[in-house]
């Protein structure tokens, strides 16, 4: 069994990646029916996004030895830091989900990189809006919501795609090319700013973590 004290080599979480792909294009019926779905905003597409993705996610974690998905995501997420702390043009080599996905869901042909000094603005916003008192309502919220496990997973990671959007809004950003923009490319902000990097990222497991308890 694999834990979260290892470090995935650089080969296992390109194929962890790559099968995420896969996964996804195997469903893309289902991504589609997302894309359907008349007047619905971004963050909206998204959670019914995520309601899809997630469950393809878990089952890879699982393929490559995670049988618990807190634990995979983890393992998963922390190895892909090491590696691009380590090595920032391991960026490069990195395929992306998010962007596949991006495609079929929102019908963008390409999701650009955002510019480094906008990349680290919104993020600072980002993070203000992980501490406002509003976030973190919700998040008492779906704690004390009667939602099985799963669910309360899927809603915490709506709750911070929601919070992407509002700090893209406070910033005069609140577009969805700025959204995607911004999603694909929180990985480069490691190389930017670790420091802010490191604070958001476990901001944001905390919040999950106070949402699934």
């Amino acid at each position: 069994m694999a834990t979260t004290a290892k470090i995935l080599p650089r080969a296992t979480c390109i194929q962890i990646l790559n099968d995420f792909i896969k996964s996804a294009k195997e469903n893309e019926k289902k991504f589609a029916a997302v894309k359907a779905m008349p007047n619905q905003p971004p963050v909206a597409k998204w959670g019914a996004t995520l309601e899809v993705l997630m469950p393809l996610r878990f089952e890879v974690l699982k393929s490559h030895g995670f049988e618990d998905p807190k634990i995979g995501t983890q393992a998963f997420t922390t190895s892909l830091m090491s590696h691009l702390k380590e090595d920032p043009s391991f960026r490069t080599q990195m395929p992306s989900p998010f962007s596949e996905v991006a495609k079929t869901v929102f019908g963008v042909q390409s999701v650009p990189a955002m510019e480094t000094e906008t990349l680290e603005k919104v993020a600072r916003e980002l993070l203000n809006v992980y501490n406002s008192a509003g976030l973190n309502q919700a998040v008492a919220d779906l704690q004390g919501s009667d939602k099985p496990q799963s669910e309360k997973v899927v809603a915490a990671r709506v709750i911070l795609g929601e919070a992407s959007m509002t700090a893209l809004e406070n910033l005069g950003m609140g577009t969805l090319e700025n959204w995607l923009s911004f999603s694909v490319s929180a990985p480069d902000l490691l190389a930017v700013c670790e420091d802010l990097a490191k604070q958001l990222r476990g901001r944001a497991e905390q919040l999950i973590a106070d949402a699934t308890k």
